[in-house]
């Protein structure tokens, strides 16, 4: 038990604690840096990257140690008992979710600020949200020189560095600049660092522009020769770092983020004044309920001022699963009688089962939503458990009412196929899950996604007569504006 207690000195609990601790400290520097954005931005906005991605490496440090930890352990399995291993393999297990949870309040934060100089690029950010992101950091020399750069480079040229590891959101490259001037994206690259002598670091970038960001002057650093880092990368590295800026130029194309031939532009209602008020009038301690309108239901549970290590750690957690039994009675007042789409999603706001952030393609992060920026905080910070209980019964009764056809997609409880048959061709609508996102996750109003779908098919209608069979992709892109 000397060996165990050896090896689990590296990461106890009271080390776990303070590391929670200091993230905490941290994370509300950071939150005091964003949510100046929503009153009166100040020059501490450059800082704002450079915290928030050393806290994040410090968490993904932990986490690779834990795992070093557990691997240790296993080698050595045969010399602990089979009831201690279990325990402490659970334990650590747990402190490695409990740093994925952690680090997505960091990312919730990242992909507020991010977005923010991204919005005008949509068709851009699609293209990000097309791969997939890591959710723990580079904490190698790579690491260390992403995060040196992002901390003493906050501009290139006329350009803002917006670092793309403190996100899930910018998935392709590691660094983005942006035009202020027109708020657009001017390049994408890849930042390579390797160690020169003992204590210095050769840090380096690779850039694709756009051809309106040409020429660009680069900030004044110590020059190497050229390709001299390139050259003393291995051959695997030099192969992945080809394939990132083959990746960085398709997506920077014209053919990828080519503007959509018409828009359409509509105001559209949410529930967000409902969701304000549900929140206001909860109670501490208590599940509080709100139906809005005739299929959603949402759930608050606000707790007490708790420090991130007790929210995540605390044995008095509020357990879920244990109080879905309660939501019975008030999901059955969802159903519609009758319907065979009857079926209930369950679902959080924000965040994902496992803690990390998720932002639908076209929504705003729920940072920006035109409510009170306590409320964004109490979820961003896990203060409070928000969810959504839904039936789509009323809202493909509304759909049938305007003379649509609607069939459950095979293999699919929340996905439907519309059709709607016109004098000389028949319409189809696929991909329906991603109204029903924005009624759960975004809360937007049913009648508005009913509308979306009635424009959008009748602009449909005056492409669909020259051609015998035509496919028209639609494209959503909720803007910030007046609140609904």
């Amino acid at each position: 038990m000397n060996l165990a207690l050896h090896l689990l000195s590296k990461m106890n609990r009271k080390d776990f604690k303070i590391l929670l601790d200091k993230t905490e400290c941290k994370y509300l520097e950071c939150w005091k840096i964003l949510s100046s954005f929503k009153k009166k931005p100040d020059k501490s906005i450059v800082l704002f990257q450079g915290i928030l991605c050393e806290t994040l490496i410090d968490l993904s440090k932990a986490y690779k140690q834990i795992n070093q930890l557990r691997n240790n352990l296993i080698e050595r399995k045969k010399d602990f008992s089979k009831t201690w291993f279990s325990s402490i393999q659970k334990t650590l297990s747990d402190r490695q979710k409990t740093i994925v949870e952690v680090s997505g309040i960091g990312k919730a934060m990242g992909d507020s600020f991010a977005w923010l100089f991204y919005h005008n690029d949509r068709a851009l950010l699609d293209e990000h949200l097309k791969h997939q992101y890591s959710k723990i950091m580079p904490t190698g020399f790579g690491g260390f020189g992403e995060m040196m750069f992002v901390k003493n480079i906050k501009m290139i040229d006329k350009y803002l560095v917006i670092y793309h590891g403190t996100t899930t959101i910018l998935r392709i490259g590691d660094i983005s600049l942006i035009d202020l001037g027109k708020l657009k994206v001017a390049g994408i690259g890849e930042i390579k660092s390797s160690p020169i002598v003992r204590g210095k670091l050769s840090i380096g970038i690779l850039m694709n522009f756009t051809n309106s960001s040409l020429p660009i002057k680069m900030p004044k650093t110590k020059k190497l020769k050229k390709g001299s880092m390139i050259d003393e990368l291995p051959q695997k590295s030099k192969d992945r770092l080809k394939r990132q800026m083959i990746k960085i130029s398709k997506t920077l194309s014209e053919e990828s983020i080519k503007k959509p031939n018409e828009n359409i532009n509509q105001y559209l209602k949410y529930y967000y004044n409902d969701f304000e008020k549900l929140f206001d009038k909860s109670i501490h301690n208590t599940f509080s309920y709100g139906q809005f309108g005739k299929g959603l239901l949402c759930g608050i549970y606000r707790e007490r001022k708790r420090s991130l290590y007790s929210i995540f750690c605390s044995k008095s957690n509020i357990e879920f699963n244990s109080n879905l039994e309660e939501l019975k009675p008030r999901s059955e007042k969802l159903l519609l009688k009758g319907s065979k789409f009857n079926d209930i999603k369950i679902g959080a706001l924000l965040y994902l089962d496992d803690g990390t952030p998720w932002l639908m393609p076209g929504a705003i992060p729920l940072f920006w939503w035109p409510i009170n920026i306590e409320i964004i905080k109490k979820i961003i910070f896990h203060q409070c458990i928000t969810f959504t209980v839904y039936t789509s019964a009323h809202f493909v009764d509304a759909l049938q009412k305007e003379g649509f056809e609607v069939n459950k997609k095979r293999g699919s409880r929340l996905d439907f196929l519309l059709e709607k048959e016109f004098d000389d061709h028949k319409m189809q609508f696929e991909n329906i899950w991603f109204f029903i996102e924005l009624i759960t996750q975004c809360l937007l109003r049913e009648s508005e996604a009913v509308k979306m779908i009635l424009y959008s098919t009748k602009q449909s209608k005056t492409y669909g007569k020259k051609q015998e069979r035509l496919r028209i992709d639609f494209r959503f892109s909720q803007m910030l504006g007046r609140p609904a």
